[in-house]
């Protein structure tokens, strides 16, 4: 339900990536001459959204352009060399692990302060901006990291007791964010921009498998004034 458009005869020409499907995005594949665009966003969640106006004209567009779009949001998110375990990896001392069997975000080691954590992950990760309650002082062992809106997530560890020091994830809501303030818990917004790393994680892999791989530079970046 959540792909747009499937042309599975046709030779694919050159393939764009990014993180989610607008119009401008189309214009740049038609304009580049790309037949295929991946994305990690699917243009709808929500099988009733298939009958909004913007999301008729997307498909439509996409049709008229013969343009397959193969979004792979939870195939990527829940494997394991996902966007979160390879950032995890990033900036742990140990191979991450799975909090739990089906979770989509992973637990790294980090021996250090908390303000030495916040200094790897602006380095290491390359965010604009980091939003967290002042901890600085406060000794680190571990963190979880689940990307995009891990809310629900990390609502379901915070309940539950998982011996976690630091929980880094975006968008978190005000609910959320007084849970782990409560438990003595450290809280991390690194946005949604973080997810730029699946445009350079799966333009990695398909160069690899000598495929024409193109991504606009322009697209969708929030910035912190």
């Amino acid at each position: 339900k959540l792909n747009s458009n499937f042309f599975l005869n046709h030779k694919i020409k050159k393939i764009l990536i990014g993180l989610d499907l607008n119009f401008s995005m189309i214009q740049f594949a038609i304009s580049n001459g790309a037949n295929v665009i991946i994305t990690h966003h699917p243009i709808f969640i929500d099988p009733n959204d298939i009958k909004l106006e913007y999301v008729k004209n997307i498909r439509k567009t996409l049709s008229t352009n013969k343009i397959t779009h193969i979004p792979i949001h939870t195939n990527y998110d829940i494997s394991n060399n996902s966007m979160c375990f390879q950032l995890s990896r990033i900036i742990s001392n140990s191979k991450p692990k799975k909090p739990f069997k089906k979770s989509y975000g992973w637990v790294g080691s980090f021996d250090g302060t908390f303000l030495e954590l916040l200094k790897t992950i602006k380095e290491k990760w390359e965010v604009d901006y980091i939003l967290s309650a002042s901890q600085e002082n406060k000794f680190v062992k571990n963190f979880y990291f689940g990307s995009g809106s891990c809310g629900s997530e990390v609502n379901f560890l915070l309940h539950n007791n998982y011996p976690i020091d630091v929980y880094i994830t975006g968008e978190i809501k005000w609910n959320i964010w007084s849970l782990g303030n409560d438990m003595n818990k450290i809280l991390v917004d690194v946005g949604h921009n973080v997810e730029s790393f699946f445009i350079k994680d799966i333009t990695r892999i398909l160069e690899h498998k000598n495929v024409s791989v193109i991504y606009d530079k322009k697209q969708l970046k929030l910035k912190s004034f």
